[in-house]
């Protein structure tokens, strides 16, 4: 079962949204989204240029949020991406922070 993350998809990747949501994920298209997005998915063919690598973490306010680039990745590929986010932490971290 998918974890319960939502996940914000450029324009252009219905492709890859759909494959997601088949898996499980909640996913909306950017800037049609009703909550933030624990995840965003865009597509940036000179990631030189753009200062984005394939996939990393930004903030987004006080959210840290996995973007990945999907012109890198292919689908199964972008799926372990957000299974394994790499921006989320573990629960035992939370717990220390409190």
């Amino acid at each position: 079962m998918a974890e319960k993350v939502t996940i914000s998809v450029q324009k252009g990747l219905g492709d890859v949204a759909d494959f997601l949501r088949e898996k499980g994920y909640s996913v909306c298209v950017m800037g049609d989204c009703k909550k933030k997005a624990d995840i965003n998915i865009v597509e940036i063919h000179d990631s030189d240029w753009e200062e984005i690598s394939s996939a990393q973490c930004r903030l987004d306010g006080d959210q840290e949020v996995l973007v990945i680039n999907a012109a890198k990745y292919s689908k199964d590929e972008i799926l372990k991406l957000v299974e394994n986010n790499m921006c989320k932490k573990p629960e035992s971290w939370i717990k220390m922070e409190l």
